[in-house]
């Protein structure tokens, strides 16, 4: 999962680096969980003065799920099921 929250992260550096306007500051809190992180990102951009559209590609992420669970399904079911960060940081 740390991998995850580090490519998050590492994305929303690249965002904010080319939308300099665009301020990010998250609490410590709000970085413990890959669904947090995202979340609080996109009340961020929620808030005025962003009027544009902002559009998230998930690409790979059946690969990823798949790849859990060929190797861990012990793993595999608190990532991906119900409540799960995978599952939760991919739900609107």
């Amino acid at each position: 999962m740390r991998s995850f929250i580090i490519a998050v992260k590492s994305g929303i550096t690249d965002f904010t680096s080319r939308y300099h306007d665009f301020i990010f500051k998250p609490a410590e809190a709000e970085m413990k969980t890959p669904s947090s992180f995202i979340r609080s990102f996109f009340n961020t951009y929620k808030q005025p003065p962003s009027k544009k559209s902002l559009c998230l590609m998930v690409d790979e992420y059946d690969n990823f799920a798949n790849s859990i669970l060929s190797q861990n399904l012990e793993l595999f079911r608190p990532i991906a099921g119900t409540g799960g960060f995978l599952k939760v940081s991919m739900q609107p």
